[in-house]
């Protein structure tokens, strides 16, 4: 559920629409995707445990990407993705985010499969199952 409330949180900012309008994509691109773009992954879920078992207190990891034709516009991208969710903290569409924490990052490559470049962030968001 967080991957839904990502995206509604990262198309509410004005830093990350500015540059990609609403191309905010889970997991891979649409066929022949308009440059700048962004994806998304929910690379794992960690629950925390009590002695009375399971909480609701949750890590989930995520990478972000953002692409581009050209180095300098996904470096921007990358950098408005950081921006909008560093030390971010509050809610979600209704899921409380304690923490969202870089945990590395940025890393720029050239994707020889669709011809752009792409600046990935890994994320560890802290956060409440909604």
């Amino acid at each position: 559920m967080i991957a839904n409330n990502l995206y509604t949180y990262l198309v509410a900012q004005a830093g990350i629409t500015n540059l990609v309008s609403t191309r905010v994509y889970p997991v891979i691109m649409p066929q022949k995707p308009t440059f700048p773009a962004i994806t998304y992954n929910d690379d794992d879920s960690n629950y925390t445990e009590s002695f009375d078992g399971q909480t609701d207190h949750v890590q989930s990891i995520f990478q972000l990407d953002g692409w581009s034709k050209t180095y300098a516009e996904a470096t921007t991208v990358g950098a408005a993705i950081s921006t909008a969710l560093k030390n971010t903290s509050g809610s979600f569409g209704g899921i409380t985010i304690q923490r969202c924490t870089v945990l590395s990052g940025p890393v720029t490559v050239y994707e020889d499969s669709v011809e752009a470049y792409r600046q990935t962030y890994i994320f560890s968001i802290w956060h409440n199952e909604g």
